[in-house]
């Protein structure tokens, strides 16, 4: 299964929540600078193996959501963030509006 977490979870770290097989749900400590497409397992938390008793493990995949729109603070804090990296920031592109009264 693929389970989103978002990128200062990714980046920093910390606990999600994974939904189970039979319902319930468990608690998964995620490791600091986790990458889209991390594979995790929790032993003994998957189907039952056909032969026996058994509970196999279960897999899930790290998917970074991204947001589409970010609030003036998120930007200003992400746009400093870049430059203590090194970065490059491209301009903000300008809204039809903001054209329109220049």
């Amino acid at each position: 299964m693929t389970i989103p977490i978002t990128y200062t979870k990714a980046v920093l770290g910390g606990e999600i929540v994974v939904p189970l097989i039979d319902g319930s749900k468990e608690k998964y400590k995620i490791k600091e600078g986790t990458k889209s497409g991390d594979k995790y397992r929790i032993r003994e938390k998957g189907f039952n193996n056909v032969n026996s008793d058994h509970r196999g493990d279960l897999y899930f995949v790290i998917d970074i959501d991204i947001p589409k729109k970010l609030s003036n603070k998120q930007r200003e804090l992400l746009e400093e963030l870049a430059k203590t990296m090194g970065e490059d920031i491209p301009p903000r592109r300008k809204s039809f509006i903001d054209n329109l009264f220049e």
